[in-house]
């Protein structure tokens, strides 16, 4: 939470929920710091043509959500499935996360393979 009680970021990864098909983080107004995989995951919902929107996320937005997702150098993309032991969405990974799951899976052997020598 932010100093306007808004999400912005976990200690070392960024938040994303999905709500009827739009991809939502928080901006960078709200403080966040722009992580690497933040901007992979973003870079990734663009070319899947996902449509995404980043703003202001009260609490709220996250009950009621279809998914949501961390991402973090460590986890990639990581699934979270209940917030203050309550289900989101189904309680498991949804469409849109193992969507984006293997898709950063299939473009990062691409990007090393690519590296100069």
């Amino acid at each position: 939470m932010n100093w306007e009680d808004l999400i912005a970021e976990g200690n070392i990864s960024n938040i994303f929920h999905v709500k009827s098909g739009i991809v939502y983080t928080p901006h960078l107004k709200t403080g966040i710091l722009k992580g690497l995989k933040c901007g992979k995951v973003l870079n990734l919902a663009r070319m899947l043509q996902m449509p995404m929107s980043e703003t202001a996320v009260p609490p709220q937005d996250l009950m009621g959500t279809d998914e949501c997702f961390i991402t973090n150098t460590t986890s990639k993309i990581m699934p979270v499935t209940m917030v203050d032991k309550n289900p989101i969405g189904n309680g498991k990974s949804g469409r849109i996360i193992m969507t984006l799951h293997q898709a950063y899976k299939e473009e990062v052997p691409l990007c090393l393979m690519m590296q100069p020598s």
